[in-house]
């Protein structure tokens, strides 16, 4: 099935509404709004939602279904992105007007508003997504921290920051589908490692490329065997959309 290149401002002009309703409500003031609409905007274009919108209309979701879902996500992304900026000292380059505790607010302030998205979609689902956003904060941590640093630890926090999270995403789809999202988790966890993987070894990260080439190279071809197999048991539908998402691999040596 294919998506008109729409799809993604629909997304946005949902989570605009959404932003509106709230401020109607008191859940946030006009200068939140827009350094939150600030976020989202830089976000974006990166932004799995839109993932998440088409594998829900690919499972079988009705359009306004598929908008409210990924609208949520839009949100839940844009939060785990730019804390992602703050603790790696980024924040400044996307807002560079504003003062880290400031970014820190907002940073605070989306989540809040994602768990509010979510709770408006389902008690349940807020309270899964909670479970492995959680989880994905230890993981975090942990590559924060890089305390006793090897292959296995990267594998965990690498299993929890990219796994946890593109399974919280599939998740996010089924329910807006109505389809039980069981056997969409295992491939979203591989995807959500080997996505984290594509990414460190674009950037030469030295967090990966500081280990053994060896050892990197065993986890790439782990990873990538564990997703072909949690793939080919998968519905026919939601093969093709997972797989949208499928990184190359390459690094800076042009692998």
């Amino acid at each position: 099935m294919k998506y008109l290149e729409n799809n993604r401002p629909a997304i946005a002009l949902a989570t605009r509404r959404s932003l509106q309703r709230w401020r109607a409500q008191g859940w946030l003031d006009d200068p939140s709004a827009s350094l939150i609409e600030r976020v989202l905007d830089k976000s974006r274009p990166g932004s799995l939602s839109l993932w998440v919108h088409d594998l829900a209309l690919e499972l079988g979701a009705p359009l306004e279904a598929a908008l409210d879902h990924a609208s949520a996500a839009e949100l839940l992304y844009g939060a785990i992105d730019f804390t992602d900026d703050v603790e790696d000292g980024d924040a400044g380059r996307y807002l560079p007007d504003v003062s880290l505790p400031v970014s820190i607010n907002v940073s605070a302030h989306l989540f809040v508003l994602a768990w509010r998205a979510l709770s408006e979609l389902d008690a349940e689902l807020s309270a899964e997504t909670a479970a492995r956003v959680s989880g994905m904060f230890c993981g975090q941590r942990g590559e924060l921290t890089r305390e006793g640093w090897s292959i296995e630890a990267y594998e965990r926090m690498a299993r929890a920051t990219g796994g946890l999270q593109m399974e919280a995403y599939a998740r996010i789809a089924a329910h807006a589908a109505r389809v039980d999202a069981e056997p969409l988790v295992r491939p979203a966890g591989a995807l959500g490692v080997m996505m984290h993987l594509a990414a460190d070894m674009r950037s030469g990260d030295p967090r990966l490329m500081s280990l053994p080439e060896s050892e990197r190279e065993g986890l790439l071809a782990r990873v990538g065997i564990e997703l072909d197999a949690a793939l080919r048991a998968l519905p026919s539908q939601a093969v093709e959309r997972m797989r949208s998402v499928i990184p190359r691999i390459e690094t800076q040596e042009g692998r």
